[in-house]
């Protein structure tokens, strides 16, 4: 579903990520993981076609994704969730998450919107607020409702728990969970380690912009190199 080979990038003379390479096989849940500063963020922008790549490449479905914007890439079935959200806030909520519905190029809008709000129930509640009035949890709700309400094969999340309680990102990542047992395949870009390996089939540790260790979610949390570096 998703490869990143060698790929090297630059924020003007700065280098941020070095010859970073894995793989996000399809129906898996992977976790990218790191510090402030790893490099996290740069590998979103880099395979949402955010950020143009100095070496390497990104293929996703098997496609070379050099050269296409984000919105193409939503019309290949791929859903994004950037970091902090990134909702039209003077929008309504049904809005919102119609602009994710047309990205991506679905058929059906209400039957799809209604599967929507049958899994996240307080959205439905909130359906014709300004998404601007809503808290972080609901905010987050909507935007993961923006990226799968098009039927994605695969979602790509960048920070999704952050600015959230406790008990909601517990929330949050069951939805997460069950969306990827139903065939989702997701990638989880994400600083709460040990939450996000929970839910994880495997997960990638990035540090400095390079990736430092990789292997099953169980291992990587019993792993005493990965606990120093991180946990």
């Amino acid at each position: 579903m998703l490869t990143l080979e060698g790929v090297d990038t630059n924020y003007g003379a700065v280098a941020m990520l070095r010859d970073v390479s894995f793989a996000v096989g399809e129906g898996e849940l992977v976790c990218i993981l790191g510090p402030n500063g790893a490099g996290k963020t740069t590998t979103f922008r880099a395979l949402s076609g955010l950020l143009p790549l100095a070496r390497g490449r990104v293929r996703i479905m098997g496609q070379d994704i050099a050269g296409l914007r984000t919105e193409a890439l939503s019309g290949l079935g791929v859903g994004f969730v950037p970091e902090g959200r990134r909702l039209f806030p003077d929008i309504t909520v049904r809005d919102n998450i119609r602009l994710g519905f047309e990205a991506q190029r679905g058929t059906g809008f209400a039957a799809r919107l209604e599967e929507m709000l049958e899994l996240f129930p307080r959205v439905r509640e909130r359906i014709g607020q300004r998404a601007g009035t809503l808290s972080g949890g609901e905010q987050a709700m909507v935007a993961l409702a923006r990226a799968l309400i098009g039927k994605p094969r695969l979602v790509v999340m960048d920070e999704p728990s952050l600015g959230l309680s406790p008990k909601l990102i517990d929330e949050y990542f069951d939805t997460v969970a069950a969306v990827n047992r139903q065939g989702t395949t997701v990638l989880l870009i994400e600083q709460n380690a040990e939450t996000a390996l929970s839910i994880a089939h495997r997960g990638v540790m990035l540090v400095k912009g390079r990736v430092v260790a990789s292997g099953t979610a169980r291992d990587l949390l019993d792993s005493d190199a990965v606990r120093h570096l991180y946990l």
